[in-house]
């Protein structure tokens, strides 16, 4: 005859014991989370990429698409636009680093290009180049966008992230 206790032992875990592993899990990854997105150099590091590669994302667009696209920098409210068609002509994606947790604190503090506006023309080369500067903290990193290639480049990168051209 088998015990009750033997039955019992083979059936597997009971739901409580599965919600608080599940609890302790999502608790110690919150923490983890939270803690390595703290570190200035790796959320500035990871905002300079996506900003690059947006740009290149652009440049590709008004080379492709055969029409001039910008992407303008707001220094005061931490965010960027990128516009198809140029002024007032196309759709509109914005980036905005305050409203996004993993990118709180990062902070467009200055900017090269004239009116903070980069303009890729309709066959995807940079106008003007220039500079962009980006603050976590201390730390500073700046996205340089070249003329007339407009090959990007990030200074001072932890990542070594490299440019592939458009």
């Amino acid at each position: 005859m088998t015990s009750t206790r033997n039955v019992r032992a083979s059936r597997g875990f009971t739901l409580l014991e599965l919600i608080l592993v599940l609890t302790l899990i999502a608790i110690t990854a919150g923490i983890s989370v939270s803690a390595y997105f703290e570190r200035s150099e790796i959320t500035l590091e990871n905002a300079c990429v996506l900003m690059a590669k947006e740009m290149r994302t652009a440049q590709n667009r008004a080379a492709y698409l055969q029409q001039p696209v910008l992407l303008s920098l707001d220094l005061e409210g931490e965010r960027y636009e990128v516009e198809r068609g140029g002024q007032g002509g196309g759709d509109i994606y914005v980036r905005d680093f305050g409203n996004n947790a993993v990118f709180e604190g990062v902070d467009i503090v200055d900017s090269t290009f004239d009116d903070e506006v980069i303009l890729f023309d309709k066959s995807g080369f940079v106008v003007t180049g220039g500079d962009v500067t980006l603050r976590f903290g201390s730390d500073v990193r700046i996205v340089r966008v070249e003329s007339p290639t407009g090959r990007i480049e990030i200074l001072n990168t932890s990542s070594g992230w490299r440019d592939a051209g458009f």
